[in-house]
């Protein structure tokens, strides 16, 4: 059986293109140190007053004390991202999205990597 990794309605298939994402090394770009997470989350595009556009979930690669990274089947064309728990969204990061990657599988499914700078966090 494969693993699974399910947020929200959206369950994404280890062995599949979201899987290779999640896996997926490229330069080192943060100052620092990078630790491999999975953790559900909730991501809120923001227009330039931080209201947010929609939302959509996503599961983190890795989180640093400065941001972390994230795949989703959603590319972020916001320049500025809240995410939260996906169990709990009192407590929201609003962060800068530094950088988001697309990636396409064999059979053209898309998944984007996405890197986040945290500037603040705000809880309801």
């Amino acid at each position: 059986m494969d693993d699974q990794f399910t947020s929200g309605a959206i369950s994404f298939g280890a062995t599949t293109l979201f899987q290779e994402v999640l896996e997926h090394t490229g330069p080192e770009r943060r100052k620092e140190q990078r630790h491999p997470r999975t953790i559900n989350i909730t991501v809120r595009p923001l227009d330039r007053h931080d209201n947010p556009l929609s939302q959509f979930a996503a599961v983190t690669r890795d989180v640093s004390r400065g941001g972390l990274s994230f795949v989703s089947f959603k590319q972020t064309n916001s320049e500025s991202v809240a995410i939260s728990l996906e169990d709990d969204d009192s407590r929201m990061a609003f962060c800068r999205v530094c950088r988001c990657q697309e990636f396409r599988g064999e059979d053209g499914e898309q998944a984007y990597l996405t890197s986040v700078e945290f500037l603040y966090e705000r809880y309801r």
